[in-house]
């Protein structure tokens, strides 16, 4: 196993950087807010250095301790490029990771947080290259090495026996045995947010099938535990139907304001939409527009959740952007 990485460079980014920089207060789940204090951690990102197109993104928690150390294209959204390196609260190393466009690429560590090696996955070239989309659990990746937390080997040349844990180690998720870096066999595993257990059978990385047991009554699913809700005909369908009922505002037009509005909403199990809101504002008058389009979506259809409808949280970006003279 070759472990390589500029951890020089990326941990004393904090010194080498110019002042000037942007702000940003965020909650875990990718929401913005407005202060510190309301925050799970704060990005700051900072122009490129001479000769980078690259902008240094630069994340800590409140207790100061470093949350992350990155190089992305934009500014906001972050879209990471390069080396990546990030850590627990405790200040302890997290991961080392390599993203291209906003993807994950090549390799990928994971440590415990008593510093050991947790995992070695590597995410295959032709991923990006033929800009392949995950159809399943598994699928964009391959599990190269594992280990528990004393250092014991538990999966070796993509082959033996694979644990997942929640975000702080504390619980086991799922388990199972893995082939040549994939899900292969009897897996089972614990949905405590949805106080759910299953087990699911896999090929080579696919879901096969599964079966779910939820306060007492069983389902049953194949090809993916979880789906996403989607608007009728796709991502594509929904493009055209903003891009069909969008009307710029005058007066925003006319002050030459532009950007991103971001909706968050509720797809039911039902498929229709609830708690329609603005999580990252452009303007008034935009913002309004934006929320009137999405809400006045024909019936989605919904996500599901171990074969079953089930509530889902989903976000779309609206870009309000003036054409140049």
């Amino acid at each position: 196993m070759k472990l390589l990485f500029t951890t020089a460079f990326l941990l004393c980014a904090s010194l080498c950087f110019a002042q000037r920089q942007n702000v940003y207060f965020f909650k875990f789940n990718g929401d913005l807010t407005d202060s510190k204090d309301s925050s799970d951690f704060v990005r700051l990102v900072r122009p490129p250095e001479k000769d980078s197109k690259l902008y240094q993104v630069l994340e800590y928690y409140p207790n100061g301790n470093q949350k992350l150390a990155a190089q992305s294209l934009t500014i906001e959204p972050a879209t990471f490029e390069g080396a990546s390196l990030s850590f627990f609260k405790t200040g302890q190393r997290r991961c080392i990771s390599t993203y291209s466009k906003g993807r994950l690429v090549k390799d990928f560590y994971e440590y415990y947080p008593n510093g050991k090696l947790y995992q070695y996955k590597k995410y295959p070239e032709e991923i990006l290259k033929n800009d392949l989309k995950p159809t399943g659990d598994n699928v964009d990746f391959l599990i190269q090495e594992a280990y528990d937390s004393l250092g014991t080997v538990k999966v070796k040349d993509g082959n033996g026996y694979y644990t997942i844990y929640n975000d702080d180690f504390s619980q086991t998720t799922e388990e199972g045995p893995v082939k040549n870096g994939k899900k292969d066999g009897l897996w089972k595993g614990v949905d405590k947010e949805r106080n759910t257990t299953f087990e699911e059978t896999y090929e080579a990385g696919v879901l096969v099938s599964g079966t779910a047991l939820h306060e007492g009554k069983t389902s049953t699913y194949t090809k993916a535990r979880y789906t996403r809700p989607e608007f009728p005909n796709g991502e594509r369908a929904l493009s055209t139907f903003i891009g069909t009922h969008i009307r710029y505002p005058a007066i925003d037009r006319e002050k030459g304001r532009q950007g991103t509005v971001y909706i968050k909403f509720i797809v039911e199990k039902d498929g229709t939409l609830t708690d329609v809101h603005v999580i990252r504002s452009v303007s008034r008058n935009i913002d309004a527009e934006a929320l009137k389009v999405l809400k006045n979506t024909p019936v989605w259809v919904p996500g599901t959740s171990f074969g079953l409808p089930a509530r889902v949280e989903y976000r779309v970006p609206i870009v309000f952007a003036l054409a140049e003279e």
